[in-house]
């Protein structure tokens, strides 16, 4: 699996970067962005499968990165923030990661689009109109329109 991650804080970048290298799994980080802007231009160009995404970013965040691009991968995000989710859900994010990201989370998260690239694509759920919430081991798929604020 290919992926590209992207974060304006350098130690933030290479904290996750070091906590994929600790999996198990066989992940190819092909480039890492330090701004919105570069992210753009790496995810177009190099077409990862997913991509792990800060939402606070100077001049360019998050959000809007995913409104530019061409091609869209699938993105987890990875924030200090949670006020986000709702929102990162509706711009077709796929799990929402928490920093500091615990290794536990991160492992669950690489795991479920290992699974999500390889179902079937008629069984695959729309991006973004379904939160994925864990509740005593089970994954609930609530849809967006039910969530009330």
């Amino acid at each position: 699996m290919k992926c590209i991650l992207v974060d304006d804080e350098q130690l933030a970048l290479k904290r996750l970067e070091s906590q994929i290298n600790e999996t198990k799994f066989d992940l190819k980080i092909l480039a890492k962005c330090s701004s919105g802007k570069d992210a753009i231009h790496q995810i177009n160009t190099l077409k990862p499968d997913v991509v792990f995404l800060d939402i606070q970013m100077p001049e360019i965040d998050g959000f809007q990165v995913i409104e530019a691009l061409e091609y869209m991968p699938l993105i987890i995000f990875t924030t200090a923030y949670n006020e986000f989710a709702l929102k990162a859900f509706q711009a077709k994010g796929i799990r929402y990661l928490l920093k500091p990201i615990k290794a536990s989370e991160l492992i669950e998260s690489i795991e479920f689009v290992s699974h999500y690239l390889t179902w079937p694509s008629e069984k695959k759920l729309p991006k973004n109109d379904t939160l994925i919430v864990k509740e005593l081991g089970k994954q609930l798929f609530i849809p967006i329109e039910k969530i009330e604020l």
